[in-house]
């Protein structure tokens, strides 16, 4: 009983609660299910005291190994995954009651860590298990720049520094905008192309992307690519498109056939736009053991059980700082950022989508751990608190 409530203490006082905003009234309304990515009340599991155990084998390619052999502080692991599962509980009774949430905080649904190639550590809270897949939001960007990489490497497109023009050859030049001519693919992919298109003047057919080279390049302000970086949907989506032109497959199908099978990912989902060319910038959906799969074989310099799946060179070069922003640095849609554990800086890597997606790549400590969330940023910051510390003997983060 004592366990169980320091947990509930621990998660009240770190972790938020999830809940749904009513978007045609503008109200936040605990227990609706209004977004189709948010589970329903009653689709949560039962909370319950946490102990730990080594994950299952599924034959799915993932190697197993106990925490504490990895080197791992595993009750700190164990107290950060109580928190979290009290903190559903607490959010249930909330729900149910009629209290109204705000949807600034969230739930967490999924946390997985390995070392050293192993997965050591694996929970699943709310409606998720271990063969759902999730929603990814923006990390899906992440997993396009992958397959970005493999066009190269097969030559379906030439190199990171060829102009996006020199693919889209239907494109009438001269009604192109000042400077859109001079768009490289690395510009693209570091969120530096320099389109600026105002949503307003254009018509429901032009938002829905169906004509997405035109829109972007005939009717943005004038462009100044490589200058600027600005996140947005536009860049990662033109580079889907320019795949799409290429090879004659989606973008989807192009991931599927070169990247996810030789990792064994078989469950999968995608989101396409009104062109029927994937959406780059999100809407995939992926077990989180297979986004474990993909951190792993990142970290392993594009390896996965000594196949070669990403050139080497494309991971050091889509990894590594291309836009610094001070605190937060960009790459070809990879993030990375700074870390001090015990006095240790380390360089942590990441692919982030909204409401709580994450990555993480430390490899320094040949660690990979993966949160999926229901509209909430926590797991950021439990993996500086919590993690983090666990993997170098719990000494607390800064």
């Amino acid at each position: 009983m004592k366990r169980f409530l320091l947990a509930v203490l621990f998660c009240l006082t770190t972790l938020g609660c999830v809940v749904a905003q009513d978007a045609t009234r503008g109200k936040s309304v605990a227990g609706k299910n209004w977004h189709p990515l948010f589970p329903k009340l009653e689709n949560f599991a039962a909370s319950k005291i946490r102990r730990y155990s080594v994950p299952a084998e599924t034959g799915d390619g993932l190697p197993v190994s106990p925490a504490g052999r990895e080197g791992f502080d595993v009750k700190a692991l164990v107290r950060m995954t109580n928190g979290i599962d009290a903190d559903n509980a607490a959010f249930l009774k909330r729900a149910k009651a009629g209290e109204a949430i705000t949807n600034k905080q969230g739930c967490i649904d999924s946390f997985l860590l390995a070392r050293n190639g192993k997965l050591v550590f694996e929970s699943y809270f709310a409606d998720s298990t271990i063969d759902k897949p999730h929603f990814t939001m923006s990390v899906t960007k992440s997993i396009a720049s992958l397959g970005i990489g493999k066009a190269i490497e097969l030559g379906v497109i030439g190199s990171d520094k060829d102009l996006l023009v020199d693919y889209f050859p239907s494109l009438d030049r001269s009604k192109l905008v000042a400077g859109a001519d001079k768009i490289r693919l690395c510009d693209l992919l570091s969120m530096r192309s320099g389109i600026r298109v105002d949503d307003k003047k254009l018509s429901r057919k032009e938002k829905v992307g169906r004509n997405l080279e035109v829109t972007s390049l005939t009717l943005s302000a004038p462009i100044k690519p490589g200058k600027e970086y600005k996140y947005q949907g536009t860049d990662p989506n033109l580079l889907s498109h320019l795949i799409g032109l290429k090879t004659g497959k989606k973008l989807e199908v192009f991931l599927k056939e070169k990247l996810f099978a030789p990792l064994g990912i078989r469950n999968s989902g995608f989101n396409t736009d009104a062109a029927g060319q994937t959406r780059a910038a999100a809407g995939m959906r992926l077990r989180s053991r297979d986004l474990l799969k993909i951190g792993l074989m990142v970290q392993a310099g594009g390896k996965w059980k000594g196949k070669q799946v990403v050139e080497k060179k494309w991971i050091d070069k889509s990894t590594a700082i291309h836009v610094d922003n001070g605190r937060s640095k960009y790459g070809y849609f990879w993030w990375s950022q700074y870390h001090t554990v015990g006095g240790r800086k380390l360089l942590v890597k990441s692919a982030r989508g909204a409401l709580g997606q994450f990555i993480f790549m430390v490899p320094a400590l040949d660690v990979v751990a993966v949160f999926t969330s229901y509209g909430t940023r926590k797991p950021s910051v439990l993996f500086d608190r919590v993690v983090l510390p666990a993997c170098v003997g719990g000494a607390r983060s800064k």
